[in-house]
């Protein structure tokens, strides 16, 4: 099994990033993104649109190939720093799972988020390294 992780200093975008993920907006997904554990009931965050359920720690994701999944629009989320936060997000794309854990959006809209991605197949994520 790999997997693979990226932490913030790594991440850190120069540019404002929206705080909802858009799947199909993007031509580069192919194939298509699917979201875990989609809610169309409003997310945490004031004045949003839908969210989902996440995950608490790395550690609950055994086997991300039995969640729920989604072929969404969109998604709103709250970073770790907010009051809205929902949690890690799960994704799959085609055979390939990953997580992502939105950690802080700053003034400028910039988001820094840690993010786990699988090889083919790997649905077990429990073992996999924790950010500090």
């Amino acid at each position: 099994m790999q997997l693979k992780t990226r932490l913030p200093e790594d991440l850190q975008q120069q540019n404002p990033i929206p705080t909802s993920l858009s799947p199909k907006l993007s031509p580069l997904a192919s194939p298509d993104l699917y979201l875990a554990n989609f809610e169309s009931t409003s997310s945490q965050c004031p004045n949003s649109g839908p969210g989902y359920g996440g995950l608490s720690s790395v550690e609950e994701a055994h086997n991300l190939a039995t969640l729920q999944y989604f072929e969404v629009n969109y998604i709103t989320f709250g970073a770790k720093t907010s009051s809205c936060y929902s949690g890690i997000l799960a994704f799959r794309q085609g055979e390939y799972y990953g997580l992502l854990d939105p950690i802080s959006i700053g003034d400028d809209g910039s988001l820094t988020f840690y993010w786990w991605a699988g090889d083919k197949g790997v649905t077990d994520f429990s073992n996999a390294p924790t950010n500090p």
